[in-house]
């Protein structure tokens, strides 16, 4: 049995490697069983085997008298039951990049020797990811940048969170942020020991005049802010707006930390990075844009701050490890991984468009390739109110005051995330229950 194990699996590897450097091609076909099994000299039960076992993993399809063919992706959807449509944040389509990552833990259990299994993590593991993170990013305009610039965290979060702490080290005070934001910011912030200073926002984002009323009362370190896609509101923050706050920035000496970390499609406009290279720094992660459960990150610092900020990732966690790093190596260099980010964000479109189709007489926000929306909220719901609602019939949701600083005022809207993982029929389903609540809110409501 060993035997004819190997073979099949050398077999397999044998189909990946021309899946993956283009020799065969989404829809090509495969030989029969009988021929192929006559060219690699191997029997034919090996060569079902390991079409089965590619078909089993969405890489191969076959179609009853036709053969075997290389999958034309589409949108896996999960089969694990579920009393209710959990919208409370993104959950991705599988467009093929779950069978890459399987592939790129296989390649690294293959390949791993004694100390990548056993060792600690040492600051040198992370230089080839560095590299490979910046072409992977290469449509942002980050400015003049090298690979020595990133330093690899475990994921946005604790980038935004590790920037913070460094940020402290040479600047004290507090930190500004739009007056709806990511939670996030608000946890990084307490745990760097500052507190957050909401601006107030427009179409255009932060309020230069606000913002510099809250630089001249208080003692400002950083400026924490998602210009890219702001969450929960979906706004961007315009390049004009970004020069001016940028300008008030270095009046005051005051970092900025760039999060973008909800952005699918590409990057429009400047970035902070290229804008103010001695005091922006730009977390990004492909939690949105590949999958969340690799946790990786990077943080493209200002000049000369890269060995600081390392130095503390390193200390903060002891660094990320060698499994990790050559995972996500692997994945960001697939030739087909831009390919299938595309066909992420086309997949994201569909349910963006299916959500609208629905809400479109509301109040309603969204953006290409973003994969939530907010929704304000008709006279006669509120926040609160609504949510429990939307959760007794089945479709969790965010209330408003969550994206809001502590004793923040909130307005009367949810945020609506897409969540791929169970089909779009699913989805459109609970867009719809939501739907009917806003049709009859409370003070109207039908009995």
């Amino acid at each position: 049995m060993q035997p004819n194990r190997a073979k099949y699996v050398t077999l397999i590897n044998v189909i990946l490697k021309k899946i993956e450097n283009g020799t065969l091609k989404q829809g090509d076909k495969l030989p029969s069983v009988r021929n192929l099994a006559f060219d690699m000299q191997v029997t034919p039960g090996t060569v079902a085997r390991a079409y089965k076992e590619l078909i089993d993993q969405n890489i191969l399809e076959a179609r009853v008298g036709d053969g075997t063919f290389v999958q034309k992706y589409k949108a896996a959807v999960s089969h694990t039951p579920s009393d209710q449509l959990y919208l409370l944040s993104p959950r991705l389509p599988d467009i093929g990049q779950v069978a890459i990552l399987r592939r790129g833990f296989i390649e690294f259990g293959n390949s791993a020797g004694f100390n990548e299994l056993m060792a600690y993590p040492q600051r040198m593991d992370t230089a080839t990811l560095q590299d490979s993170y910046l072409r992977f990013i290469r449509d942002v305009p980050l400015g003049q940048t090298t690979a020595q610039d990133v330093v690899v965290t475990h994921g946005g979060q604790h980038g935004g969170v590790t920037a913070l702490q460094a940020i402290r080290q040479h600047k004290q005070g507090d930190v500004i942020t739009e007056d709806l934001s990511y939670p996030g910011f608000r946890h990084a912030a307490e745990l760097s020991g500052t507190k957050l200073r909401p601006v107030t926002t427009d179409i255009d984002g932060p309020v230069p005049e606000h913002f510099e009323q809250i630089l001249r009362s208080h003692k400002i370190s950083a400026f924490f802010t998602s210009a890219q896609v702001n969450n929960p509101t979906l706004r961007q923050t315009s390049n004009e707006r970004r020069h001016i706050l940028v300008d008030l920035c270095r009046k005051h000496d005051v970092d900025i930390v760039e999060d973008d970390c909800y952005r699918i499609g590409a990057y429009q406009g400047m970035s902070y990075r290229a804008i103010y290279p001695d005091g922006a720094w730009y977390v990004t992660s492909f939690s949105k844009s590949i999958s969340p459960a690799l946790r990786i990150g990077c943080v493209v610092c200002p000049e000369n701050m890269a060995d600081h900020l390392r130095n503390i990732v390193f200390f903060n966690s002891l660094g990320v490890s060698q499994a990790t790093c050559r995972v996500a190596e692997y994945v960001m260099n697939h030739p087909r991984i831009a390919e299938i980010q595309v066909q992420i964000a086309n997949e994201t479109n569909r349910y963006i468009q299916a959500a609208v189709n629905v809400l479109g007489q509301f109040d309603i926000a969204w953006r290409d390739a973003v994969p939530m929306l907010w929704l304000q909220l008709p006279r006669g719901w509120r926040a609160a109110a609504f949510c429990q609602a939307a959760k007794d019939r089945g479709v969790l949701i965010t209330p408003a005051d969550a994206f809001t600083v502590r004793d923040g005022n909130a307005p009367q809207a949810v945020r609506i995330s897409v969540n791929a993982e169970h089909g779009l029929d699913r989805f459109t389903a609970g867009i719809e229950t939501l739907a009917n609540l806003l049709r009859t809110p409370p003070a109207v409501e039908v009995v």
